[in-house]
């Protein structure tokens, strides 16, 4: 038999309007570590990474404003971990849109926008399909939308949302399996809503 070799990627941008698409497939790979993250660091970014595997590991920063960005990954046992102004106080990371897709068991997603410096305004949608994966979403804007939708069995959802100033907090859950556990944190000035359906 022959071996298979995974492969490794660390990605640092400097600049604004970059469009990046990355797609890896296999067992094993990473974009990024916790102790090197991959890192982009500019204005106007649009990115799509896309991971097809198990025991993958993806772990991504960027600092400035108006990203769009989209993370999906299928396969068992994978790491996502999404940092958004993590090392630079002044960024902000103003007008956020991060969408994530997972599908398989035992994964782990953590996900930090504001971090340093409140985001303006931040949508994350997560799409989760699977059992005994982990969720966890801390969001620093006062002008915040989450929407969740969970097809599975015993995932742990952990969801944070604070900031002060003009705007609202949204959270739209909607969870179809057994054993789910949620946990929901919103704080702040304005309005703060939660639309939740279970099953």
């Amino acid at each position: 038999s022959s071996p298979v070799w995974a492969n490794d990627i660390y990605v640092t941008q400097s600049g604004n309007n970059l469009v990046l698409d990355i797609t890896q497939s296999g067992t094993g790979n990473t974009i990024g570590t916790l102790n090197l993250p991959s890192s982009l660091t500019g204005a106007g970014t649009d990115f799509t990474i896309v991971q097809n595997g198990n025991t993958n590991e993806l772990t991504f920063e960027v600092n400035g404003n108006n990203y769009t960005g989209s993370f999906d990954a299928s396969g068992n046992s994978n790491t996502v971990t999404f940092l958004c102004d993590s090392g630079n106080s002044s960024s902000g990371c103003d007008t956020v849109t991060a969408t994530i897709n997972l599908s398989g068991n035992s994964n782990t997603v953590s996900l930090s926008i504001g971090e340093n410096d409140d985001s303006t305004g931040t949508t994350v949608i997560k799409n989760v399909t699977g059992d005994s994966n982990t969720i966890t979403s801390t969001i620093d804007s006062p002008n915040a939308e989450q929407t969740l939708t969970i097809t599975g069995s015993t995932n742990t959802i952990t969801n944070t949302m604070d900031g002060a100033g003009v705007g609202e907090h949204k959270l739209t859950l909607s969870h179809t399996g057994t054993g789910g556990t949620f946990n929901i944190t919103q704080e702040g000035l304005e309005n703060k809503t939660i639309s939740l359906t279970t099953s």
